[in-house]
């Protein structure tokens, strides 16, 4: 059974590849490119992609995408699956979750309700239109 809502929200999907780490000097806030340097090496790609994943869903939930810059809100994902967002504007609730998609991607999903379905289903879009 699928289960959509009428809540604004934003997904984001992004492929874990080989990046240039220090470009998050100039596009993430100042404590998440210094979250990034405190990473092993080894996670500092993944972690990277978490963050932009994350702040994509955010700026495709509130409708402002790449004209709301990554640096002026902060993203912190917890080990424990917690996220803690902090912006400047009111109010700031907004909700975030992570999934495991496939291996070498990560899914990010921000709204304003709390509630997240646990995992993710895959669908085509001939199943999606028997469901709606």
């Amino acid at each position: 059974m699928a289960i959509f809502h009428t809540a604004p929200i934003g997904i984001d999907v992004e492929k874990i590849r080989p990046v240039d780490i220090h470009i998050a000097e100039r596009i993430f806030s100042d404590k998440e490119y210094q979250e990034i340097l405190r990473k092993p090496r080894e996670e500092q790609e993944n972690y990277f992609f978490d963050l932009w994943s994350l702040k994509e869903s955010y700026v495709k939930a509130v409708g402002k995408g790449l004209f709301q810059p990554f640096h002026s809100f902060s993203i912190t994902p917890k080990n424990n699956g917690e996220i803690i967002f902090a912006c400047n504007e009111s109010p700031c609730r907004w909700f975030f979750k992570q999934y495991n998609l496939a291996e070498g991607y990560t899914l990010s999903a921000c709204t304003i309700q709390a509630q997240f379905p646990e995992e993710v289903t895959l669908m085509d879009l001939e199943a999606i239109e028997q469901v709606i």
